[in-house]
């Protein structure tokens, strides 16, 4: 099925708007492929476990409460 250019518009409006909503640290953050908690002050932004960077827009998200904290 083809996606429009309308339609991955909508698409990332609504996760603009899921990210804005949510409760994010910037301590620590959730890898996407092992669901396991990645602490930012002793792992960075790699998952150590199954050797995987910070998804860019969870990372990106995270940036300005980390240079605020």
């Amino acid at each position: 099925m083809a996606v429009t250019p309308t339609e991955k518009r909508k698409w990332k409006q609504k996760q603009d708007t899921w990210v804005a909503e949510r409760r994010i640290s910037s301590h620590w953050w959730r890898c996407a492929r092992c669901l396991v908690r990645v602490y930012v002050a002793t792992d960075g932004w790699y998952c150590q476990r199954c050797k995987r960077n910070c998804e860019t827009p969870r990372h990106e998200a995270r940036m300005p409460q980390s240079l605020s904290n």
